[in-house]
């Protein structure tokens, strides 16, 4: 069964939860972006 959608402050705080540590958001942000790239473009298979 597929998850719900997550709204980006859902995904951060649950990273930031996992990793114990805070995530700045310029960062976090940028990571999202180049996640989303490379599923978009296959790489990420």
């Amino acid at each position: 069964m597929a998850e719900r959608p997550r709204k980006w402050s859902e995904i951060k705080r649950a990273v930031e939860a996992r990793e114990g540590a805070e995530i700045d958001s310029h960062n976090f942000t940028k990571l999202l972006e180049h996640l989303v790239k490379l599923r978009h473009t296959g790489e990420g298979k």
